[in-house]
This record gives structure tokens, sequence and C-alpha cells, in this order.
């Protein structure tokens, strides 16, 4: 009797042993499916707008602008209307003024501080602020690189170094070489096609 009890306990312990396993112990359950990425929100991807720039310094630039946005948002200088357009209905970008802040002792950085935008029917609007356009992608035949509408310059010796203008006279109007003035936005193929076929229906060329 008493070795059928030794074997009772034993076989109770055992399964109380088996109940009460630590849950690190228990079966890994199954992975949890992937989650689909969020394609509708458009980010990472680039949009191509055929444009040419022009360049402080007389340089032109014919390509691609890649951003990854289909509309610009500002606030109009003359009532202060929010504003947002498609960049498909921008016939040209003009950066006209800059304004600078210090960086450091010597060091200025200047931003756009007003900027013209006329649309495709003649509407313009103009802002004194445009982030999009601060810096984007530019692809020509040579490859792509970025383009920027703020530049840097210094004043040292009571000059400034790039504007070679007196050290109280900002170059607002003086961006350094290489700075984008201005982005003439050029139609698409299938808007020139367009444009053919509408033409010959009305007997014009």
């Amino acid at each position: 009797m008493q070795s059928a009890g030794n074997i009772m306990r034993m076989s109770l312990l055992l399964a109380l042993v088996l109940f009460v396993r630590p849950a690190s112990a228990a079966d890994p359950s199954e992975p949890a499916a992937p989650v689909s990425p969020d394609v509708s929100s458009g980010a990472g991807v680039e949009i191509s707008y055929a444009a040419e720039l022009l360049l402080a310094g007389g340089e032109k630039q014919a390509g691609e602008i890649l951003v990854p946005l289909d509309s610009i948002t500002f606030k109009t200088i003359n009532g202060g209307d929010v504003r947002t357009v498609k960049i498909d209905d921008i016939a040209e970008i003009a950066f006209l003024q800059w304004k600078g802040s210090r960086k450091n002792s010597d060091a200025w950085i200047f931003s756009p501080s007003l900027v013209s935008i006329v649309l495709k029917n003649g509407t313009e609007y103009r802002c004194g602020h445009l982030s999009e356009f601060a810096r984007f992608t530019f692809k020509t035949s040579g490859g792509k690189g970025f383009r920027y509408s703020y530049f840097y310059d210094y004043c040292t010796g009571g000059a400034w170094r790039h504007a070679g203008a007196a050290q109280d006279s900002y170059p607002e109007n003086a961006p350094v070489t290489g700075t984008v003035t201005r982005i003439v936005f050029r139609s698409s193929r299938n808007e020139k096609n367009i444009r053919h076929i509408l033409n010959f229906f009305r007997g014009t060329r």
C-alpha cells in the first residue's frame, strides 16, 4: 500500500509540475502576418516634372525635377491667403529676393523671401517662402543631383565674399553662382500630343 501511495504522490507531483511550467517554456505562437505597406500616402515616391532651370551666373539646365509631391501650398504676400496649386498647373517659379540669417560669426544663409509663381492660365501669386523647392532633385543626361534656391555667403573683412558688397548691404539680389533663380516647367509629351490633336481639329497649328 505504501508503494502504491508513493506512486500516486509522484504522479500528482509530475502533473502539477507540467501544469504550472513557466510561460517561457510554452509552445511558440504562430507569427503574425506581415502588414502590407500603405502606398496611398505616396511617401518616398518621386514624381517627375520636365523643366528648365536658370541658375545665378546665367547657366541653363534642362532635365527633370523629381519631388515626392504633386502640389504645393503657400501663403500669398497680399492678403495672406493660403493657396494650394498643382505642380502640373504651374508655368514657372521665379526666386526674386533673398533674406539672410546668421549661422555663425561669418557665415550667413540666404533663403528666398520673395517668390513669383505663375500658373499656365496666366495667374500670378507671390509668396515669401517656398520650402518645397528650397532643395530638390534634378535629373539631367549626366545624372541626378540636388539643386538649391538658397545660398550661403560669408562676411569677412567688412565685405561679403561672394556678393562683393559692403557689410551693411545684404546680397539680397545677388545670389551665389549656381543658385536656382527660375524654374520653367515644360509641357509633357502627352500634353503636347493632346494640344496637337486639338489644334488639328480646330484647323490651326
